[in-house]
Order: C-alpha cells, then sequence, then structure tokens
C-alpha cells in the first residue's frame, strides 16, 4: 500500500518488474541428466528438506517406460529401515500415470489424466502452500488438495526412490525408478502456474553430462547400491579425481567405499591416503602419500592377486607399493552399499570434489592409468574398455 497516488508511469514500471523467483534449496546439477536404474539406484537428499517448510515447489523432469518407481519420495527412518511415516511424493502409478502430494495427503494423491510412461520427456511439480498443494504436469494444472502441510518429522528424502506401500496404484515396498530424471529442484517458495508452465516448455537435452559432484560432507553423498558387478575379488582398481576442501566427519574422509571390502580415504589429520580392504585384513593402512586442501588430484589403487601387490598412483605416477595382494574376504557382508563420499558403517564423509569416480574389475597397469586417468571416457569407450564395472562422471 502506497502512502499516495502513484503515476500512470510508476504503475507501468511497477508491472513491468515481476516479482523475482524463490530461492533454490537443493537441486541436482541443473541440465544434467540422471540414468536410474530401477534396481538400487536413487540419491539421498539433505534432511529436513520438506519436513522443515510450508511453502515449497517440489519439481522436475522425468522419462520413464515403466509402470512403477518413485521419482521422489520422503519418511521418518532412512532407506532400507522400515518408516512408520511416509508418503511417495512423486510416483508412477501401475497404469502409467504419475501421482503427487504432500503431507497431508490424500490417498489416492492427485494423478495425471493421462499415462506418462511413453518414454519422452515429462515434467511435473508440486506447489506447496501452507494449507494447500497443488500438482502440475507438462506445466498444465491437475488438482489442488486442500490440507495442511504438516510438520510430522519425516525428514529423510531421496530422489528416485519412495516407499509406496499402501499407496493406491503403488507397487508393495520400496520403488526404486527406472528411467532418467533432471534437473529435480525444490523451491523454497511457491511458483506461480506460469512459472511452472515456463519451465515446463524447455525439455532437457537427452545428453548425459560431465559433472563434478562437491560434496559437503555429513549426509551429502552418493550411494550406488549393491549390484553384484560391483563386487571384486582378487584383481581390481579404484580411481578417482579428488579435491578436499574441508575436513568432512569422522577422522577419515572417504572418497569410495563398499563396507567390509574396499574403502579408499583422504586421511584429515595428515593429509594422508589410507586404504582398508579385504584383502589384507581390512585395517586401515597409510600409504603415506599426501594431498593437501584445495588441490586436484588423481588417485588409483590397484591389487593384484597375480603379482601379490597393492599399488596407489598420484597423476599416473607410481607412489605406494606394497606386498598385499590376494582375493578379497568381506568382513561384512550385512553391508554392501557402494557409496561415494561416504561409507555405510559409519560417519566419515568426504567434503571436497570428486570427478571421474571408476571401479575396475581388473589390476590396471601404470601404462593403462596414464593414458586415461586425465580425460573423461566416452560412452563407447567406456562400454568397450575390459574391466570397468563403474563409472561416475
Amino acid at each position: 500500500m502506497w502512502d499516495g497516488p502513484l503515476s500512470a508511469a510508476a504503475v507501468a514500471t511497477i508491472a513491468a518488474t515481476p516479482p523475482a523467483l524463490p530461492a533454490v534449496a537443493y537441486s541436482t546439477s541443473t541440465g544434467v541428466v540422471t540414468t536410474y536404474d530401477g534396481v538400487d539406484d536413487y540419491t539421498v537428499a539433505p534432511d529436513d528438506l520438506i519436513q522443515s517448510r510450508a511453502a515449497m515447489t517440489v519439481e522436475t523432469w522425468f522419462r520413464t517406460t515403466e509402470t512403477r518407481g518413485g521419482l521422489f519420495g520422503y519418511q521418518n527412518q532412512p532407506y532400507p529401515t522400515g518408516p512408520t511415516a511416509h508418503i511417495p511424493s512423486m510416483y508412477i502409478h501401475s497404469d502409467g500415470r504419475i501421482g503427487g502430494g504432500l503431507w497431508l495427503a490424500n490417498n489416492p494423491p492427485m494423478f495425471s489424466p493421462s499415462a506418462v510412461n511413453n518414454g519422452a520427456w515429462h515434467h511435473a511439480a508440486l506447489v506447496g502452500d501452507v494449507d494447500r498443494h497443488h500438482f502440475y504436469v507438462d506445466g498444465a494444472f491437475v488438482g489442488t488438495t486442500v490440507l495442511p502441510i504438516t510438520d510430522l518429522p519425516m525428514i529423510y528424502n531421496q530422489v528416485g526412490l519412495a516407499l509406496t506401500t499402501s499407496w493406491v496404484g503403488g507397487f508393495v515396498g520400496w520403488d526404486f525408478f527406472r528411467g532418467d530424471i533432471a534437473d529435480f529442484n525444490v523451491w523454497d517458495g511457491t511458483l506461480t502456474s506460469a512459472e511452472v508452465a515456463s519451465i515446463a516448455a524447455s525439455a532437457p537435452t537427452a545428453s548425459v553430462a560431465n559433472l563434478t559432484a562437491s560434496l559437503a560432507g555429513g549426509t551429502d553423498y552418493l550411494d550406488v547400491g549393491t549390484d553384484a558387478s560391483l563386487t571384486l575379488t582378487d584383481e581390481y582398481t579404484l580411481e578417482a579425481w579428488i579435491r578436499p576442501t574441508g575436513n568432512g566427519i569422522g577422522g577419515a574422509s572417504s572418497i569410495l567405499s563398499r563396507e567390509g571390502e574396499y574403502l579408499l580415504a583422504w586421511w584429515q589429520g595428515d593429509q594422508t591416503i589410507r586404504y582398508a580392504v579385504g584383502n589384507a585384513g581390512w585395517v586401515w593402512i597409510n600409504t603415506g602419500y599426501t594431498t593437501p586442501l584445495g588441490v586436484w588430484r588423481h588417485i588409483a589403487f590397484t591389487s593384484s592377486d597375480a603379482d601379490g601387490m597393492i599399488r596407489l598412483y598420484a597423476d599416473g605416477v607410481e607412489v605406494y607399493a606394497v606386498a598385499g595382494g590376494g582375493t578379497i574376504t568381506d568382513f561384512i557382508p550385512a553391508q554392501n552399499n557402494v557409496q561415494i563420499g561416504d561409507r555405510q558403517g559409519g560417519a566419515e564423509s568426504f567434503e571436497g570434489d570428486l570427478d571421474e569416480v571408476r571401479i575396475w574389475n581388473v589390476s590396471r597397469s601404470a601404462a593403462e592409468i596414464a593414458s586415461t586417468y586425465s580425460r573423461t571416457l566416452t560412452v563407447g569407450e567406456a562400454a568397450a574398455v575390459a574391466g570397468l564395472v563403474g563409472y561416475w562422471n
């Protein structure tokens, strides 16, 4: 309210300046397409992402050909623990439609008028505003649920996974999404219908981008699941570009881990690279090689039963070698999730940047490491090169 009249020119000036968009509270990297395998892929989002807000917008691009799959969910226990309160905030119905809702939500939630599992890009948005929330699909308004957005202790959130048990058209159990997700955003405020339509008007590119994982430590890490191909035996190589920027959580900053089998870490106290592997007793072993805060360094760790040696390479040069090859024994068989930036067995998280993370089921030679450590592998190379079983770039 103005304390006096405005001129026509002043009104025109105000009308010509639309209000600013709310801030983005959480986002996957803009323009990036992430492929989820529908088996065990998902992305952990920060705690309290939804529970701490009453006004927000959750929106994402996705494409799938499936008749199931959770795009986004939150609950009061982290996966895989069974929660007592949960909501599949966005999920694919058994008939191919997408459902959406924020708690409190009706069951069934709001559903798209038609199926969205045709393999094409689709956009979904949930706009929450204190006592109601609206659902949009492909920029078009679907409906409104008039119920308060309540402050239940559902603090755990994840992209690509939701517990859909008891929800109409949902799978019974934890439901992993199979397909592509791009530009997943949680806005710290409500978007207008016009703003949602504007976002939905520009589908993402189909290509998968090259990224750097910038991790804040704590709950900020990537869990890539328990795929059998990531079980290593007597010949293997672990690789990553690392740039630690802080001390993370715990004594070790985990770079890449599978609990009880293999763990590569940057040590916060003396900035050394250390490892624990199932073919060397599953105890921390110090390589003595150091890399400081703020510096990019390529690290490659190899173990070979054939020559009985464990080696570490930094920027393609061998910096550590010790007898200790052999076949991995799984010291903790109940924990098999491969994590990038943390470990399943305890909070020892990496703070900084990680890139070009690779897992091989062969022990690569010095020449092989030197030939590829400084560049991204093309899709064709990654598919054709022998022994590459995991690659995150």
